[in-house]
């Protein structure tokens, strides 16, 4: 099994007007920061992960269970699981995000968004090669009712290439559970979006809540790698209000 992931970007498209403005921080893992253009402001409420291998995690746990047995006939061993990891952020100059907004801008290209918020983005961690996971966080005023609707949507696309690949995204919350669901979708050599819909909660001016959007790619490589896989997996927690 091989695991790759050189560098990655964060974009947010923010659709609070009729003109969009966008937050980039580019994923620099040799140096563990988020580059993001000198000047600008990190987004509030949002936090940015990057998650361990999914089979790395789950050999550690069936090896906690070894453990657990170990432990009850007299011998005692030790299992660490690998922690996702969350990046420190670092100003660079605006040339460094070229390419990033290049990319971004040609991927959204003939999308048009008929949700009209007060507050409504677009965040992505753009992977190294052109991938990226999103999740969105909108909320509407209801003034007249005395009301706030709030959601989330979680979207990953990857390239295509000399793979097939099993895309995922996934949203979670331990306070709205019935916001929680997952979309998997399989890709054979060719590019592809997987995506859950947004989902909006109707609720009073003082709520309060958090939502965990996950964004995997499994990569299952062709010969002469037959058994290789690339894993990209992040994850973007996004707290209300």
């Amino acid at each position: 099994m091989r695991r790759i992931i050189v560098a990655l970007a964060v974009f947010v498209c923010m659709a609070v007007s009729a003109e969009a403005q966008t937050f980039i921080a580019l994923v620099d893992l040799e140096n563990r920061v988020l580059w993001i253009p000198e000047g600008t402001a990190v987004p509030v409420g949002v936090e940015f992960y990057l998650e361990p291998d999914e089979e790395t995690v789950a050999g550690v746990e069936r090896g906690r269970t070894q453990v657990a047995e170990a432990m009850a006939g007299g011998r005692v061993a030790a299992a660490n699981a690998p922690a996702r990891r969350q990046l420190v952020y670092a100003y660079a100059p605006a040339e460094k995000f070229t390419e990033a907004r290049e990319r971004i801008a040609e991927s959204q290209r003939g999308e048009v968004e008929a949700q009209v918020a007060d507050h409504d983005q677009w965040y992505y961690f753009y992977f190294y090669d052109g991938s990226y996971h999103a999740a969105r966080k909108y909320i509407l005023n209801i003034y007249d009712q005395n009301m706030v609707q709030f959601g989330t949507a979680s979207r990953v696309y990857d390239v295509g290439g000399s793979y097939d690949t099993k895309a995922t995204a996934s949203r979670v919350s331990t306070q709205y559970s019935w916001l929680n669901d997952s979309k998997t979708c399989w890709f054979y050599a060719a590019s592809g979006t997987c995506q859950t819909p947004l989902s909006a909660l109707q609720t009073d001016p003082f709520y309060t809540g958090s939502v965990t959007l996950k964004g995997t790619l499994v990569r299952y490589l062709y010969a002469p790698c037959d058994t290789c896989k690339q894993n990209l997996s992040s994850s973007i927690v996004i707290n209300f209000p």
